[in-house]
């Protein structure tokens, strides 16, 4: 049986971080986080072949930042790749600042093709989805989100969806990107928190 929303409805905030001020407001809030989301935004579901585009976060399942370091559309300044991990990648690879992604797998091997090792992974939601129902359909974001809290993401097909056919996140602009991306991370905490009681019981 699905679970019934443990969260009640939230007004969340997405945000976008054009800055190295923004970058290092958000290293302090993680500094003070028990557990936080990782997602990134890439070039390519085949992890082998994957640029990062964007860097999510999400340490408040009512609030999302989105890093974009890679996007080819306007939509105001980025910050560079490596500028951008100069200091989150010590977080990203700290094995004591607990982590949770859903499908770290992919992950792991996108960060490990730029140099880091993802460490403090503490739960996986797509592995979480699977022990609870291994018979689902789907064991995507989208799907485990419509059934445990009753949400309706922004999906990667509708942002990348264009008149002229489907591209590449890099083409997506950094505005809709943040609303997908940011939406991502905070929804894949607020998962843990759903499922986390459920896997212990």
């Amino acid at each position: 049986l699905a679970l019934k929303p443990l969260l009640a409805p939230l007004h969340k905030t997405y945000e976008t971080v054009r800055s190295a001020e923004q970058r290092d407001e958000v290293l302090r809030a993680l500094s003070r986080a028990d557990l936080f989301a990782l997602d990134l935004e890439t070039t390519s579901l085949v992890a082998l072949d994957a640029d990062i585009v964007g860097i999510s976060i999400a340490w408040r399942a009512d609030h999302g930042v989105y890093i974009p370091v890679a996007h080819q559309e306007p939509g105001g300044p980025q910050l560079e790749l490596a500028y951008a991990l100069e200091r989150l990648a010590p977080v990203i690879e700290e094995s004591t600042k607990r982590k949770v992604l859903q499908n770290a797998k992919y992950e792991r091997h996108v960060l490990a093709r730029h140099g880091m090792a993802l460490g403090g992974v503490a739960f996986d939601t797509m592995l979480m989805g699977y022990i609870l129902d291994p018979d689902r359909r789907s064991q995507g974001l989208d799907a485990l989100a419509g059934e445990y809290l009753g949400a309706s993401p922004l999906s990667f097909r509708d942002v990348t969806q264009t008149p002229r056919g489907r591209v590449r996140f890099d083409k997506v602009d950094v505005v809709s990107a943040t609303e997908s991306a940011a939406e991502d991370a905070a929804l894949t905490l607020a998962l843990c928190k759903a499922l986390r009681p459920r896997l212990e019981r």
